[in-house]
C-alpha cells in the first residue's frame, strides 16, 4: 500500500503538477486521505487499503460510480478528479465542510440525502451504469441474504482473538446472534430463493447517513462511496435508519422511508422493507464487531486512528443494533 511519504509524487503524477502542499486528514477511517494545495485548487488524495485479507477494489468503487453519477449531472458528491488504479489513488475535489450532530437533522437534510438516492436510482439507467460493480455485501434474495450472515458470523468467529473482551463477543456471537439468525431463517422460509429481478435493483453509496455527509456553504456534500454500486432498495432504505453514527431518529426515519417508498414507487417494496430489515439489523451488528479482527486494526493503522481502544464501545452497540431486529 501507499504510504505518506509516497503520496505527494503520485498526486504529482495524476495532478500534472507539483503540490503545494499535501497535508494528511485525521479521521479517515481505513484510507489514507490528504488534502492537496495545487496552483488553482485544492484536491483531496485518497490512497484506499487493500490487504490479502481485505481484497475489494475499493477505488474502482469510488471513482468509478462517482465518475458514472457526475456524470450523469450529480454534484452532491466530490467530483472525481483523476485515478491510478494500479497504485489505488485518487484525486477528488476537496469539499470544506462540517460532519453533523443527530441533534441539528431536520426534514430538509434528510430530503438532500433522498434526492442523491433518486438520483443514483435515475442514474441507473444512463450509459455505462451496466458495468458498475455490485455494491459490497450486496444480496438479491432473502436466502443468499441469510448465508451472507452466517458467512460473517463465522468469519468473526474465526478471527477474534480470545482475550477477556474477545470472548464476550464470542459468546454473544454464539449465543443472541446464532438464535436470531435461526429465527429469521425460520421466517423466511417460504421466499428464501425467490430473487429481486433485475430491473428493479439501484445504485447505492452502500453506506450512506449523515455520517458520511459534510455540510457545505453551497449545501450537502455526501463522500465514501467505496462499498457502492447496484444494491437492493430494500436494503438502501434499511441502512439509511441503521447507521449508527449520526442516527435519525424515529420521527426522521419515518421521514426518509416515507421519502424512498414514494421516490422509488416499486410495487413489493415496502413489504420488502418490512420482511429483511430484520435482517439488516442483523448485518450491522455483526458490522460493528468487525473492530475485533485484526484487519480492522490494519486498516484503522493506515487510515491514521490513533485512540482508545474501540472495542467496548461497538460490542454495546452491536447488542443495540441487534434489539432492533425484533423491529419490522
Amino acid at each position: 500500500m501507499i504510504t505518506a511519504d509516497e503520496l505527494p509524487l503520485i498526486v504529482q503524477a495524476l495532478a500534472g503538477e507539483e503540490p503545494a502542499e499535501v497535508e494528511r486528514l485525521a479521521g479517515s477511517g481505513n484510507n489514507l486521505v490528504a488534502r492537496v494545495q495545487l496552483r488553482e485548487r485544492e484536491v483531496v488524495a485518497k490512497a484506499y487499503f487493500h490487504s490479502e485479507g481485505d481484497p475489494r477494489d475499493r477505488v474502482r468503487h469510488e471513482f468509478d460510480l462517482l465518475r458514472h453519477l457526475w456524470g450523469c449531472g450529480v454534484r452532491a458528491i466530490p467530483e472525481p478528479l483523476a485515478v491510478d488504479y494500479e497504485r489505488r489513488v485518487a484525486l477528488y475535489g476537496y469539499c470544506p465542510g462540517e460532519v453533523p450532530s443527530a441533534e441539528s437533522l431536520t426534514g430538509e437534510d434528510v430530503d438532500a440525502l433522498l434526492d442523491l438516492l433518486l438520483a443514483m436510482h435515475e442514474a441507473r439507467t444512463a450509459p455505462g451504469a451496466e458495468s458498475l460493480p455490485v455494491a459490497s455485501g450486496a444480496t438479491f434474495s432473502p436466502g443468499e441474504l441469510l448465508e451472507a450472515l452466517e458467512a460473517r458470523r463465522f468469519g468473526l468467529l474465526r478471527a477474534i482473538e480470545p482475550d477477556a473482551l474477545g470472548q464476550r463477543a464470542q459468546a454473544f456471537l454464539e449465543g443472541p446472534v446464532r438464535e436470531r439468525l435461526e429465527q429469521l431463517e425460520r421466517t423466511l422460509c417460504e421466499c428464501r430463493d425467490v430473487p429481486l429481478p433485475r430491473t428493479e435493483w439501484t445504485l447505492s453509496p452502500s453506506d450512506h447517513g449523515f455520517h458520511n455527509a459534510l455540510l457545505t456553504p453551497t449545501g450537502w456534500v455526501f463522500v465514501d462511496f467505496e462499498y457502492g454500486g447496484w444494491d437492493d432498495p430494500a436494503k438502501a432504505i434499511s441502512d439509511g435508519c441503521l447507521q449508527p453514527r449520526v442516527p435519525l431518529g424515529s420521527a426522521l426515519e419515518r421521514h426518509f422511508v416515507q421519502g424512498m417508498l414514494a421516490r422509488f414507487a416499486q410495487p413489493g417494496l415496502e413489504e420488502r422493507v418490512h420482511r429483511l430489515f430484520p435482517c439488516w439489523a442483523l448485518k450491522w451488528s455483526l458490522i460493528l464487531l468487525n473492530e475485533f479482527s485484526p484487519l480492522a486494526r490494519q486498516r484503522r493503522l493506515y487510515g491514521g486512528f490513533d485512540g482508545p481502544d474501540p472495542r467496548p464501545r461497538q460490542l454495546e452497540a452491536a447488542a443495540t443494533a441487534l434489539e432492533r431486529t425484533l423491529e419490522a
